[in-house]
């Protein structure tokens, strides 16, 4: 099949949507699938057009300017139709506002979308709102990372996904006991607030990491190492604990056998960790209290708990294999 990808960033940025994005690509093209991504040039030093692992990538201009940038980003859009018409399948990764008037243009070419999550303020604005549902209604499927996203859009998904680990990998390094390492973006909309008043309190007790950047960066270098965005996969091999924030990070955190902690004061973000699958295999902490009361029972055991060894089984189901061959069965379904 000739696939094409449409996602805001894509590699060499990090993050978690470029990663799932990356992973899909390349294993489709392991399958002998051709497979274009069309992304933003978020580095204007990084060329138009370049093959990376055998993914052909398209990069279009996108300035973050009110109104102006989207006009932009529809004529760049639209200057692709050629390569989109020839295309057997086109699936957008949340910026389905940038395929609208080529959706206008095709409207029975089958379009597919995946809606990764929410990732603001506790509060979803009206025009947010807005636009999922009626990307969800142009679009011919719609996958969703979380079935949270359905209560939270009031949409309905075809099916619903939560990322993928490398199975392949293999732990080389012993685990460092009070090595303690935390996965995402370093602002308000994590909780992270709360996760830096109690980690100041454990500064003599853990080696800790901060793996992300954001503008609480300052705030985190104050009590541990600040790596920026860079693959977590070393650290959590090390690592014998990890506050996660996202669904990949949580999956990645049980794979490397971590005791894995996610904060989720956000309403939010409660609502999206209390439904997962993997939910009784973490700690889900709504508070400062109880978050010292997990750091300290940790500090006291010296193996890795039933129920985390249990987690890793579970999160080595979720393959990039997997991954790859639920996408292939709903685009292949009429």
């Amino acid at each position: 099949m000739n696939i094409i990808f449409v996602t805001r960033l894509y590699s060499p940025h990090l993050g978690g949507v470029e990663k799932v994005v990356e992973n899909l690509a390349v294993n489709l093209v392991k399958r002998n699938h051709k497979v274009c991504v069309i992304t933003s040039k978020h580095d204007l030093n990084l060329p138009d057009s370049e093959l990376i692992k055998g993914v052909q990538i398209t990069r279009i201009w996108y300035p973050r300017v009110k109104f102006l940038g989207i006009f932009i980003i529809w004529c760049q859009m639209v200057k692709l139709l050629l390569k989109i018409l020839k295309s057997d399948i086109v699936h957008i990764h949340d910026v389905f506002v940038w395929y609208l008037p080529i959706r206008l243009i095709l409207p029975f070419k089958r379009v597919y979308l995946t809606i990764h999550g929410w990732e603001g303020q506790s509060k979803i604005p009206i025009k947010s709102l807005l636009q999922k549902r009626l990307s969800c209604l142009l679009s011919t499927k719609t996958i969703l990372v979380g079935s949270y996203l359905e209560k939270l859009y009031g949409v309905k998904g075809h099916l619903i996904s939560y990322g993928g680990v490398d199975s392949k990998k293999k732990q080389f390094s012993p685990k460092v006991k009070n090595n303690l390492v935390y996965v995402g973006r370093l602002d308000r909309s994590a909780d992270l607030q709360i996760i830096l008043k109690v980690l100041k309190n454990y500064k003599s007790e853990y080696k800790i990491t901060f793996i992300g950047d954001g503008d609480l960066s300052s705030n985190c270098k104050k009590i541990g190492a600040v790596t920026g965005f860079t693959d977590p996969y070393f650290y959590l091999e090390k690592s014998r604990i990890c506050i996660a924030i996202g669904y990949l990070s949580t999956l990645e955190s049980l794979a490397h056998e971590n005791e894995t902690i996610v904060v989720c004061a956000n309403p939010i973000r409660k609502l999206a960790f209390v439904n997962a699958p993997f939910a009784k295999y973490i700690e889900l902490i709504e508070d400062e209290f109880h978050l010292n009361f997990v750091l300290d029972k940790l500090l006291k055991t010296k193996s890795i708990s039933r129920k985390t060894k249990l987690g890793a089984k579970f999160a080595r189901k979720f393959t990039w294999d997997k991954l790859a061959n639920d996408y292939l069965k709903i685009w292949n379904e009429k």
